[in-house]
């Protein structure tokens, strides 16, 4: 506005031709000169400032893409350090592993020695029984050996043996009732000698009676009497009669010496009896608790087995999670070209700032890395097994650790 002003003003005092100009004019004209080199010099005071102000902002611009640069570097450097710490702690959980591993490792061969120290006792006591009953030695040494086997050859064994007793009470018994008939014969026979001892008694007491009346009738016979005729008597013979009743008495004896000896033998028979019975629950006692021990050692050994699959099953998954670990670390080694496409800026601000060398964004792609990254698939509750070793026993071995810290 100024300006149009100051050209109004000239073209209004613009003099004639052929007329000369004033001195105030000639001041005016300079003056003016003055002005517009004036406003020059502040247009391009202006411009400058201007320039300045953009330069300012690009200034500003660059500081706050270089501090956000710095941040993502701290927080890049931070995530390196969690990296390197769970990298870290992978490394011990991994020596830890490898630590209980040999640990258990031991204790299996612990538990081997006291299996086989066991199994010797047990052997030793199969011997003892095969001392005690030779007939067992076969049954008792397959039994050890083949347990599905021995089982049925025990159980075989086991009825066979009670059979056999069985048969032989069967054997006692019928020989107890024989037995029992002698004595029922014998005793019939007691009463039948007894009733001819009594009898015999009874004649050789009426035939005392006869013998003392006829001594006393003896004095009658030399005074005219008659004399008793011995040879129309019935009396039997006194000798005859004295030789039967001691063969009565003789045989009387015999058949209660031979019944007290049946007595005996029955008894004798009872107790044996009772002796093969207690013997056969023995017997079965035994080999049920034999099955017992050899089902429960058998149980063990399968505990024993599940175990160390247990702990080599563990053992390769954290190999392979190790060499999966490995193989990607060497991947993004060898790889720096991906890591400089992945962090290329892609912000039109960041034009101005220097090229980013793949070789020193290496460091800082490491931070990037998270465990999340690893195995998804084959591995998925493989981070949480670590941080919690004792999360997927088995339940004997769980229970084993239990009375273990309790002891």
């Amino acid at each position: 506005m100024r300006g149009d002003t100051i050209h109004s003003l000239n073209h209004s005092t613009v003099p004639s031709p052929g007329l000369p100009r004033p001195t105030w004019e000639l001041e005016r004209l300079e003056l003016l000169e003055q002005l517009d080199e004036v406003r020059s010099l502040a247009q391009n005071r202006l411009d400058r400032i201007h320039q300045l102000e953009q330069a300012l902002d690009q200034c500003l611009m660059a500081f706050w893409e270089i501090k956000l640069l710095i941040r993502d570097q701290e927080s890049m450097e931070s995530q390196l350090a969690a990296t390197e710490a769970f990298s870290h702690v992978q490394q011990q959980a991994i020596m830890n592993l490898n630590q209980q591993l040999s640990q258990q490792q031991q204790e299996l061969a612990l538990q081997e020695q006291v299996f086989r120290e066991r199994e010797q006792q047990f052997q030793e006591l199969l011997s003892a029984a095969e001392v005690m009953a030779q007939a067992q030695q076969t049954e008792l040494g397959y039994l050890r050996s083949h347990l599905v086997h021995d089982r049925t050859t025990a159980q075989v064994y086991q009825n066979q043996l009670i059979q056999d007793l069985q048969t032989a009470l069967a054997s006692q018994q019928q020989r107890g009732l024989e037995l029992a008939a002698q004595v029922l014969t014998a005793r019939t026979q007691i009463i039948s000698l007894e009733v001819q001892l009594d009898e015999t008694q009874r004649q050789l007491t009426t035939y005392q009676q006869q013998h003392a009346c006829m001594e006393q009738r003896a004095p009658l016979s030399h005074g005219g009497v008659p004399p008793y005729d011995l040879s129309t008597s019935k009396a039997p013979d006194p000798a005859l009669l004295q030789l039967k009743l001691a063969g009565l008495e003789t045989e009387l004896v015999r058949q209660r010496m031979l019944q007290a000896k049946l007595q005996h033998t029955c008894q004798e028979l009872t107790a044996e009896r009772d002796r093969h019975s207690d013997r056969t629950v023995a017997l079965t006692q035994q080999v049920a608790e034999m099955q017992e021990q050899i089902l429960q050692q058998a149980q063990q050994a399968k505990e024993y087995e599940a175990a160390v699959q247990h702990w080599k099953d563990r053992f390769l998954v954290s190999h392979r999670y190790a060499l999966r670990c490995q193989d990607l670390l060497a991947q993004t080694l060898t790889d720096p070209a991906v890591i400089a496409d992945s962090l290329t800026p892609t912000d039109p601000a960041c034009d101005l700032l220097p090229p980013m060398d793949p070789d020193v964004l290496i460091p800082d792609f490491l931070m990037e890395i998270q465990p999340t990254a690893l195995p998804e698939s084959s591995e998925p509750m493989l981070l949480e097994s670590f941080l919690s070793p004792v999360g997927d026993l088995p339940a004997f071995l769980a229970r084993r650790r239990r009375n273990y810290r309790v002891q």
